[in-house]
């Protein structure tokens, strides 16, 4: 790729903490979760923010997908430890990253579903776009088929996957999350799965950061 979507930012936390790199949502920086990444420091993890280019994801479908691959590929490569973090794109990058990196033992996931084209899909302005350009949402899905967490399910008893998702998160969808705890349950990882009510994506991202000393627990481990 010509142009990388991808910044690594600055560390939170100890310089001998255990390494976690979080993926930040799309159009975030780490900036957008100081509070929370200062909080993870100081329970002894060393933070490592990548967010992503605004434009991440657009009605250029296999522009789309390229740049996204591309994207897990030059994380995959940055990592420095077992654990991986991501809240809505970022979660859908850490399972890519996870499935490319066995060495990956604890995800934590927060707001996302299933299918990354069924949460695209909810994006109004974009679903119209999409369909200016002549997509509908069942080829978008095998378009945006290795993007999507169901594609990328990590594996195995060491392999350990917290998911949190709110039930009224309209841009994710609950049957589109709710299938993807299922296929977790169902993966042969150690999953806890963690159901809210928070109004909105938004508020959904902010509660699945909202227990910091859980997270950091379910990072170590």
């Amino acid at each position: 790729m010509s142009r990388s979507i991808v910044r690594r930012e600055r560390a939170y936390g100890p310089s001998d903490g255990i390494p976690v790199a979080f993926y930040c949502g799309a159009g975030t920086t780490g900036r957008s979760y100081e509070l929370w990444l200062r909080l993870l420091g100081r329970r002894g993890l060393r933070v490592c923010p990548y967010s992503f280019a605004v434009d991440a994801y657009s009605d250029d479908v296999d522009h789309t997908c390229a740049s996204l691959l591309s994207a897990a590929d030059e994380l995959a490569g940055d990592l420095e430890g077992p654990a991986v973090m991501g809240l809505s794109l970022g979660a859908d990058l850490a399972f890519m990253v996870a499935n490319r990196r066995s060495d990956v033992r604890n995800l934590v996931a927060i707001a996302t579903g299933a299918s990354f084209a069924r949460c695209a899909w909810q994006d109004r302005p974009l679903r119209r776009r999409l369909i200016e350009r002549g997509w509908t949402l069942p080829r978008l899905e095998i378009a945006w088929r290795e993007l999507s967490p169901e594609h990328n399910l990590p594996d195995g008893p060491n392999r350990r996957v917290r998911f949190s998702y709110s039930a009224y998160d309209r841009l994710i969808g609950a049957a589109n999350a709710s299938e993807l705890a299922a296929a977790l349950r169902a993966s042969g990882a150690v999953v806890d799965v963690r159901r809210g009510h928070a109004p909105g994506h938004l508020a959904a991202c902010a509660a699945g950061l909202s227990a910091p000393a859980s997270l950091a627990n379910a990072l170590k481990r």
